[in-house]
């Protein structure tokens, strides 16, 4: 089981050197100097998974301040796929995605109503809601990863989580995929294309064939709801 980056590196380094050594070219495998080189295929490989699949799934919760008719998008968010209100005495109240252009006019009315936020949107780095907050309710949403990570543990909402995190919740049926992609960006990077290509026809596949199954199942944490 993958839990680390270091998990990937290490099953990476083993496939390469096995594909090194059918090829009778044992320099081709990575050394200690080279995990940089790694890293940057590991982030580029779950960067695709969290942008064209719907698997890297998380609950993001975010304090919302009376008055105020918008909150920062946390950086490492592609997109809502649930919004929610909490805090109101009426249980989990759904809220509706907008364009956020859109509510950022409204909202920015001088007269502009207030309320329980029925609407959501993002624009110019923000989710701005509508009506305009009138109490300081807490919005509870389901997003998807980007693939932004950071070099420490979030202590904010707004804090990417780090590439360990990424990879301890990254699908089963992804696991393998990656390490055929960060292999096969090795060999393709070193000029040996002949050997790359497989690996990474096979990450390509898996990402594809998974757009292509109606039967989808989302993996999320709530390990990101630092504000709940």
């Amino acid at each position: 089981m993958l839990t680390t980056a270091d998990d990937v590196f290490d099953r990476a380094k083993t496939r390469i050197g096995k594909l090194a050594r059918r090829v009778e070219r044992d320099l081709l495998t990575p050394s200690e100097a080279d995990e940089d080189a790694l890293t940057l295929y590991l982030e580029d490989g779950i960067t695709t998974i969290c942008t064209e699949t719907d698997r890297m799934a998380t609950s993001v919760e975010i304090d919302l301040v009376e008055g105020q008719e918008y909150v920062e998008r946390p950086p490492y968010i592609n997109r809502i796929d649930r919004a929610s209100l909490l805090g109101t005495g009426q249980g989990a109240l759904l809220i509706e995605r907008k364009d956020g252009r859109e509510l950022a006019q409204w909202s920015r009315d001088p007269e502009a109503k207030t309320g329980l936020p029925e609407f959501i949107g993002a624009f110019d780095g923000r989710y701005y809601l509508f009506p305009v907050p009138d109490g300081a309710y807490t919005l509870d949403l389901l997003v998807t990863y980007n693939g932004a990570v950071g070099d420490s543990a979030p202590s904010t909402v707004q804090d990417p989580p780090t590439l360990d995190t990424l990879v301890e919740v990254l699908p089963s049926d992804f696991r393998k995929a990656i390490v055929a992609y960060v292999v096969g960006r090795w060999f393709e990077d070193i000029g040996e294309a002949e050997i790359a290509q497989p690996e990474l026809g096979r990450f390509v596949a898996d990402v594809e064939g998974y757009e292509e199954d109606p039967v989808r199942q989302v993996t999320s944490t709530r390990d990101y709801n630092i504000l709940g």
